[in-house]
């Protein structure tokens, strides 16, 4: 069984240079694990269950996503609340979390055309129509600016939960 959380994350919610900043540093912000829990301990719990789990960004949403046996689903569905709701917002894992950030995202070509594309096709009025903010943008993100950017996207109202598979017991 898959469980998937999608949060809708388009430019019209919220700034698209905030928005286009930093939903990849939130994304790796939310891999470092919950508020009560480090990402090992995170990775222990889903092996525990016998799950796999993943946290992933695109232009309109942010996936957090669990395979687990169904017997194992409302485990699973805590643990994915708990990243969701509760990140690790620790100032110095913000601080090395960013630093390996801005070392992936350093002006890659890849990058950029994907951007580019996105501009070319949706149109600077389009929620997809933003360029990537320069490095200096980037480099200045705070981690208060990402508590405020997962506040705004991370709002019940933008989540849908899909439960993919047989959910009954066994």
């Amino acid at each position: 069984m898959t469980l998937k959380k999608m949060i809708a994350a388009l430019a019209g919610y919220v700034g698209a240079r905030l928005l286009g900043a930093g939903l990849g540093l939130l994304t790796q912000v939310m891999n470092g694990g919950t508020a009560d829990r480090p990402a090992d301990a995170v990775a222990e719990s889903y092996a525990l269950l016998g799950a796999n789990h993943q946290i992933t960004l695109g232009y309109d949403a942010c996936e957090l996503r669990a395979k687990v046996h169904a017997s194992s689903m409302d485990a699973a569905v805590q643990l994915l609340a708990a990243s969701a709701i509760r990140p690790r917002f620790v100032a110095d894992d913000f601080q090395r979390t960013r630093a390996r950030w801005l070392q992936l995202t350093h002006g890659g070509p890849g990058a950029q055309g994907a951007n580019q594309r996105a501009l070319i096709f949706g149109g600077r009025e389009h929620p997809y129509g933003y360029t990537r903010p320069p490095q200096g943008y980037r480099e200045g993100l705070r981690l208060e600016d990402i508590a405020a950017l997962h506040a705004v996207l991370f709002d019940p109202a933008r989540v849908t939960l899909v439960v993919v598979g047989d959910v009954r017991p066994d």
